[in-house]
């Protein structure tokens, strides 16, 4: 694993300990196209989610870090993002889906909150990136 650009940066199927929390397992693209390589998250998101874990004193589950670009196009053409973006928060590193192991779904969007201003929420996970300016919700 190297450092770029404020992002941790790895080749997919590396396992590496990013910090005492999570590992780039838990961050790398889901798909299984060829030419997803690369694999990136920002260290600014990992810090906040780091802080975040340390709030709720439970494990995160991260359901959704890194997407490659054909990835992130398989999900929008799916359905399964209500959201199509010229450019992806997961595409640039710099977001996550994120579930809980015990809290209520409201209740972790609340602590979230202290940390994240764009926040996309479902009934059992959410979404949180880094994506700057004001605050920003939406619902799933």
């Amino acid at each position: 694993m190297r450092e770029a650009d404020g992002c941790f940066v790895w080749t997919k199927g590396e396992v590496y300990p990013i910090n005492k929390y999570f590992s780039t397992r838990e961050f790398s693209c889901h798909c299984s196209h060829k030419e997803c390589v690369e694999q990136k998250v920002d260290k600014d998101l990992i810090s906040k989610l780091t802080a975040l874990r340390e709030l709720a004193n439970e494990p995160l589950i991260i359901t959704s870090g890194f997407r490659c670009p054909a990835h992130q196009k398989d999900v929008e053409v799916s359905g399964q993002s209500t959201v199509v973006a010229k450019k992806s928060q997961h595409e640039l590193g710099k977001a996550a889906d994120i579930k809980t192991t015990r809290m209520p779904i409201k209740d972790f969007v609340q602590l979230a909150e202290r940390t994240f201003h764009a926040i996309g929420i479902a009934s059992t996970w959410c979404h949180l990136d880094l994506r700057d300016g004001k605050e920003y919700r939406w619902y799933y």
